[in-house]
């Protein structure tokens, strides 16, 4: 795409030189919500600059191991976490394309109940099933959502569904973002072959065949802002080690939409004092985050699975009366990751390794309950606050029981779990043990892959930070679309929902800058 579209990505490393320009719009961050904005906007005749923290790394550059990856795709080498009880890790994307370059590729539309209490308990009434049938027609479309080919699985995921067909309860492949998968497993570290249909392979080259510009190593710092309205951003470009060049980009446009995520909206308007204009925004900004914890077990077998060839987030198992409020998931890590991952040290350590050719693997997410907040702390930045609730609790203990019950039955040998105290579950008594534990919530070896939540949407100003039109309470010309934005936790992967909010944004404001008959 580079070559393609060198006029469109500047690298913000290499300008000598302060630029100044205008546009229509300018969208801050080029992941599931700012990229599906540009081309959308782009090809409905309006100038659109895109701006982006992180580099562009075409698919010719994805040929590094994993823990190489995380180094040049991820934000702070992949090492961004939440405060708390526990300790959860934050993977987050930094690059042109945002997460969706390092994402699973997982594709779900939202849940008919999640927009059912949108739209009849929280005021949201265009936010129901018949008004986003067509978004999420178009996203699918565009991103060629389709079913995974058991050819393409990876065994970890295979064996599951084999032994779940067994007991009459089989659950089914997951949809994913793909176009000719070749099943390589590198998914989560930048797609080799182009497959995955991530904003910089799909979306992004329509945005720029239709006229968007995007500056890349370039972190936005200021609003350009008159009274109460936002008339374009000032950024510094960064070199590549994320030093400021000295030099800096001045854009003029009348809408300003932020699409940084979850963790890094927040901030953006926090530095730009935006409460200030009104006092009601301190209320709810950076507040009720959700993160959809996720939780896994590794079991033994005989056979050599090798879970790390195929893709490792194929199938999955739909919520059900004993397990409500929990998605599971397959999932794989490659060697030189777990390794760094597993709760174990020494000798053991040194065996787990040894052994995981034979172990599958599969997780699950956890529709969250409990919320936590972003803060800008002095000298530190971004600052990700988040603990368990006790109901939490209790979906992670079942959720680790319940996969283990499934390996056993299906002849492992010993399934390890992430729970202290609990490592080694071998037999019922094992699981029972599990289950009838006071298990604390700083017991639990977790991650969380969908941060959600920060700059809620609301029908009014008291209970959220933008209104249905994503439009920042109090301001003109000021919009937040991406994963903040999203109204409640949604209890499965969000790349699908936050596309279809960004697609109606960009309807709405084409719309808008027709003139009227």
């Amino acid at each position: 795409m580079q070559a393609q579209f060198e006029k469109q990505i500047l690298n913000g490393s290499t300008i000598s030189q302060d630029i100044k320009v205008s546009s229509d719009v300018v969208i801050i961050g080029s992941g599931a919500g700012g990229a599906v904005l540009a081309k959308e906007l782009a090809e409905g005749g309006m100038k659109v600059i895109l701006i982006e923290e992180g580099g562009y790394h075409p698919t010719s550059s994805h040929t590094d191991l994993p823990f190489d990856a995380l180094s040049r795709l991820y934000r702070d080498r992949g090492f961004s976490a939440s405060i708390g009880k526990p300790f959860i890790p934050l993977p987050m994307g930094r690059a042109l394309g945002g997460t969706t370059v390092i994402n699973s590729g997982t594709c779900f539309r939202t849940p008919a109940h999640v927009m059912q209490n949108w739209s009849q308990n929280l005021g949201l009434h265009d936010y129901n099933e018949a008004e986003f049938l067509p978004l999420f027609e178009r996203v699918e479309k565009e991103i060629n959502v389709t079913d995974v080919d058991f050819a393409v699985m990876s065994r970890a995921n295979s064996i599951f569904h084999e032994i779940l067909a067994k007991k009459g309860t089989p659950g089914k492949v997951l949809r994913r973002n793909i176009r000719g998968c070749e099943g390589c497993g590198f998914c989560c570290y930048g797609c080799p072959s182009g497959a995955k249909q991530s904003m910089d392979v799909s979306y992004l080259p329509k945005a720029f065949r239709s006229g968007a510009q995007a500056y890349t190593r370039c972190k936005v710092e200021k609003f350009k802002v008159q009274g109460n309205r936002v008339q374009g951003v000032l950024g510094k470009f960064l070199n590549s080690d994320d030093q400021p060049t000295g030099y800096l980009l001045e854009v003029s446009a009348p809408k300003v939409i932020v699409s940084a995520g979850t963790v890094f909206s927040p901030r953006v308007l926090w530095q730009n004092y935006v409460s200030r204009k009104n006092p009601k925004l301190k209320k709810n900004l950076g507040k009720n985050l959700t993160l959809h914890p996720a939780n896994k077990v590794y079991a033994k077998f005989e056979e050599e699975v090798r879970g790390w060839e195929g893709t490792p987030q194929a199938y999955y198992l739909e919520e059900d009366p004993q397990n409500e409020g929990i998605t599971f998931e397959g999932i794989f890590m490659p060697p030189d990751i777990v390794a760094l991952t597993v709760p174990f040290i020494g000798q053991k350590l040194n065996q787990f390794m040894r052994d995981y050719k034979y172990m599958a693997t599969f997780g699950f997410l956890i529709n969250d309950s409990g919320t936590g907040n972003v803060k800008q702390l002095p000298f530190i930045g971004s600052t990700v606050f988040y603990s368990f609730n006790k109901q939490d609790v209790e979906k992670m203990k079942k959720g680790v029981a319940y996969l283990s019950r499934i390996f056993l039955e299906g002849g492992a040998s010993v399934v390890y779990s992430l729970i202290h105290g609990h490592a080694e579950i071998r037999s019922e008594q094992d699981i029972l043990k599990l289950e009838n534990a006071d298990v604390r919530p700083e017991d639990a070896e977790c991650m969380a892959f969908h941060p959600l939540g920060t700059c809620r949407m609301a029908a009014t100003e008291d209970k959220g930070v933008v209104g249905p039109d994503f439009k920042v309470f109090g301001w003109e010309g000021l919009y937040v679309c991406d994963g903040s934005v999203i109204p409640s936790s949604l209890g499965v992967n969000p790349q699908v929902t936050i596309m279809s909010f960004a697609t109606k944004l960009a309807f709405d404001l084409i719309k808008e800058s027709r003139p009227s008959p």
